[in-house]
């Protein structure tokens, strides 16, 4: 990387981790009972290796009859164990996580579109999403998940460029994704399948590396015992929850999830209100409203493009706000966090389209510098609203 493009990128971390610690333990301004139910688990796993049932080491943790993913407990409780167990150390993995994801995002929209530009608008848009800081200030399975599922699509990227024997870590990355979050369950095997659609005549040299061939086996083999022996990882009991509506029920279901599926592309649930539950969002819209205009503008280029990378994007997009359509409460901004990163990428493109349409550097700069005064005047309201009438009016919510 060239220097100017280290220092912007370490900036743009510094704002996010800023932007996700500050107040962390009073803002929100309670732990919630699901943070508390980890937060304790945590504390028992750091010292006596236990869950709250006397359970050793589990990979599922029972937890107001649900079953909660191992990832961010065992996060959790490594926080606990270096920090003492506190409001902060319970939330703490889930600021880090949005941080990292900050990272990752650069390095994806950089391998997969081939600009340090994009990468840095990407992770600038990211970093200063209301979307991801109302994620990385509690404690959340969302982060998790986008970590592992883009560590994922960077490996599986980097595999084909430079070495194949990262593929078996891009299955681990993608393996330990689908046991981390329940909308992993849908939206990391659909994106699998499109990865090797696309990509299935490279793919298939890697038939000839025996290596990569039995290491890459040995991941699916060991994953698929984890779920063979362990099927309330599978979060059927989630699916179970749609409403069912008309009386034919069949199709009465795929009409509510079509229905609830269109509802994450409302004008009011991505820029004015969003999420209903105000523990889901601060109730100011998932995205800034001039995101609307690089959204339209970036899904135009990648129709535009109609490359494989394109593709890739739009499905992972597209495929987000599935796993929340299929039960009840849509939209459901949990559920459909896979829209984080995704949508953020398309918005980059957007105003990278733009800019790359500009022939002058001056008047790209200037560009440029119109819209991050703008982004910037839009945080600023946003986080006079987060830490002023938000976290006042929704107290009771925690």
């Amino acid at each position: 990387m060239q220097r100017l493009t280290k220092i912007l990128l370490f900036l743009i971390l510094i704002l996010s981790l800023t932007l996700r610690v500050y107040q962390l333990d009073s803002h929100p301004p309670s732990i919630s009972w699901d943070e508390a139910a980890v937060g304790y688990n945590g504390w028992a796993i750091a010292n006596f290796g236990k869950d709250e049932y006397g359970k050793s080491f589990p990979f599922y943790f029972r937890s107001f009859a649900d079953d909660k993913h191992p990832v961010h407990v065992y996060f959790t409780a490594l926080s606990i164990k270096l920090l003492g167990l506190s409001e902060f150390s319970t939330r703490f993995p889930s600021s880090v996580f949005g941080v990292l994801n900050v990272l990752l995002i650069f390095f994806l929209a950089r391998i997969m579109f081939k600009s340090e530009f994009l990468g840095l608008i990407a992770a600038f848009f990211l970093a200063i999403s209301p979307y991801n800081i109302h994620f990385s200030r509690f404690s959340h399975e969302a982060n998790f998940a986008s970590f592992f599922f883009m560590a994922g699509l960077i490996l599986f990227y980097v595999s084909f460029k430079k070495t194949q024997k990262l593929l078996p870590l891009s299955i681990s990355s993608f393996a330990i994704c689908f046991l981390t979050y329940h909308p992993s369950k849908v939206v990391v095997p659909m994106v699998i399948f499109v990865l090797i659609t696309l990509y299935f005549n490279r793919i298939k040299t890697f038939i000839k590396n025996k290596k990569v061939v039995v290491s890459s086996s040995i991941v699916v083999i060991i994953f698929g015992l984890i779920l063979i022996s362990h099927p309330q990882l599978l979060g059927i009991a989630r699916i179970n929850q749609t409403v069912q509506r008309g009386e034919n029920k069949l199709f009465g279901r795929i009409k509510l999830i079509l229905t609830q599926y269109s509802w994450h592309f409302s004008p009011q649930y991505l820029f004015i209100q969003s999420d209903k539950n105000p523990r889901l969002s601060s109730q100011t819209g998932e995205f800034y409203k001039l995101d609307a205009l690089f959204l339209i503008l970036g899904v135009v280029y990648l129709l535009y493009k109609r490359s494989k990378e394109s593709m890739i994007l739009l499905s992972w997009a597209l495929i987000a706000p599935l796993s929340s359509a299929l039960v009840a409460e849509a939209p459901h901004a949990a559920r459909a966090s896979f829209m984080i990163g995704s949508w953020h990428i398309i918005s980059a493109l957007g105003l990278y389209f733009i800019v790359s349409l500009l022939s002058k550097p001056i008047l790209k700069f200037i560009l440029v510098a119109v819209t991050v005064v703008i982004l910037a005047l839009s945080l600023k309201n946003y986080l006079n609203h987060y830490f002023g009438e938000y976290s006042k009016r929704y107290a009771i919510e925690w």
